[in-house]
């Protein structure tokens, strides 16, 4: 049995609305992999990710992706504002030992 380790890191633009929706997905994962609640989902991520099982808010995000008890996106999420004053925000996805390409398409997607 071989230990293995993905390492990486990407960034890109996006408006300040989807930088909330990502963050507000991250953060969720996050909390749901640790056995948290979290707070209420706003409308935008139930329309991302709308729910499987009306008494589950929270089952369509977790069933997006592969391991739908440890719903996270499997990195580090930073978000800065866009030092040219348009607007738009920077995020940045990185991660030295559990990068999950999978999971980050998942919620940029």
């Amino acid at each position: 049995m071989a230990d293995n380790w993905t390492q990486g890191s990407f960034a890109f633009r996006c408006t300040a609305a989807e930088c909330r929706l990502v963050e507000e997905a991250a953060n969720a994962g996050y909390a749901l992999a640790n056995d948290d609640q979290p707070g209420p989902p706003s409308e935008a991520l139930l329309k991302a990710f709308p729910p499987d099982d009306e008494n589950d808010i929270w089952s369509g995000f977790r069933a997006s992706f592969g391991d739908p008890d440890f719903p996270t996106i499997g990195a580090d999420f930073i978000a800065e504002t866009c030092p040219d004053d348009s607007g738009t925000r920077i995020v940045c996805f990185a991660s030295m030992d559990d990068f999950d390409p999978a999971a980050i398409a998942t919620v940029i997607q």
